[in-house]
């Protein structure tokens, strides 16, 4: 798979518009001032970020592959998110504290915001020092899962007692520790158990990175039965986690497209449309800056307007936080991953160096 798979990006685009429909529409209806309720229909927008998840763990398969040594994969990693993050974060701090209205004033963050914004980590970890601490967006929170799985992948592919097995193997070791604990715990109710195993193997989302990586061995024709009722397995997960019957039909949709990409790509070859394809290109800076500058704009609107009028604002609010985060894609993040994928080749190639 040495060129890009574009239907990948066509589902980052999915994803992000799912994600952006939920925020715009459902997620802050004490402040938007439209005229009709659209709240309980995009209610489910939130779970495009489990999509995200499931590629996630479709990419990452790929990039371990790619990487020679643990310290290539973090740098490819972190030269990836941390520049888009720090522009973004800057960008949406200062929208936030230049607009006073009441969405602002209620979702603004201090400076200590950037400390687990720009480290991807949880804010309760940074209250003992900063005890107001929070995302400058609070759609960061979904970062802070994606490094968890970063690190597990990182100590799978590249310690050398787990280099014995497969990423799969232990992958799928991971989810039976994690979620038997969760459910011990859950039975026990030993409260902080629970909530500490759920920090350490993020069992709300675990299942779906490995689904992602079991995809990944189908596509490339590998052990197509066992991987295959691997993902069935792991896919139950998701009836532990406690979603209502609508989330789980909307995430099982997810499973549908996934199964379609990995055993007959041409059925979803619509995701190769060209705009869904630049949507999911630009998806990662979109999806930093895309919360609260877009929600700020709408809910400074003025109540009354007609249902065509907001919509048409709507629309393009989507418009600007996409050619937002085009130009941080194009100008940030494109460029930074570039060095990163320099300075990892540079770290690859050490371990050979001292072997001469």
């Amino acid at each position: 798979m040495r060129d890009r798979l574009r239907e990948l990006d066509g589902l980052r685009g999915v994803a992000i518009l799912i994600v952006i429909f939920y925020h715009y529409l459902g997620r802050f209806p004490d402040f938007y001032p439209y005229g009709f309720n659209v709240s309980n229909v995009f209610e489910y927008g939130k779970l495009g970020v489990h999509l995200f998840f499931i590629i996630s763990g479709f990419v990452i398969s790929l990039t371990l592959e790619r990487s020679a040594v643990a310290v290539e994969f973090v740098s490819k990693r972190l030269g990836r998110l941390l520049p888009p993050m720090i522009a973004c974060s800057l960008l949406t701090f200062a929208v936030m504290w230049s607009v006073d209205t009441p969405f602002t004033q209620f979702r603004r963050v201090g400076w200590e915001g950037f400390f687990p914004s720009w480290t991807f980590t949880r804010p309760l970890l940074w209250h003992p020092i900063f005890p107001n601490a929070d995302y400058i967006d609070g759609a960061y929170w979904s970062l802070f899962v994606e490094v968890r799985f970063y690190f597990w992948a990182a100590v799978f592919a590249f310690m050398p007692y787990f280099r014995k097995f497969t990423l799969v193997t232990n992958m799928m070791f991971m989810f039976f520790v994690a979620y038997a604990l969760r459910i011990i715990f859950l039975l026990l109710g030993w409260r902080y158990a629970y909530f500490a195993n759920n920090m350490l193997f993020f069992t709300d989302h675990l299942y779906l990175f490995i689904s992602g990586v079991l995809f990944y061995n189908i596509f490339q024709g590998r052990n197509l039965i066992s991987n295959s009722i691997m993902v069935c397995v792991v896919y139950s997960a998701l009836f532990l986690t406690g979603n209502d019957f609508y989330s789980c039909l909307v995430v099982t949709s997810f499973y549908f497209i996934f199964i379609l990409l990995v055993f007959n790509r041409p059925l979803v070859g619509f995701l190769c449309f060209r705009p869904l394809v630049f949507v999911g290109a630009v998806s990662y800076s979109t999806y930093l800056l895309h919360q609260n500058i877009g929600v700020t704009i709408l809910t400074s609107l003025p109540a009354g307007w007609s249902a065509a009028g907001y919509l048409l604002m709507i629309a393009g609010t989507i418009a600007l936080v996409l050619f937002l985060g085009w130009m941080s894609f194009n100008f940030i993040e494109r460029k930074s991953y570039w060095y990163a994928n320099i300075l990892a080749s540079l770290f690859a190639r050490l371990p050979r160096a001292k072997e001469g």
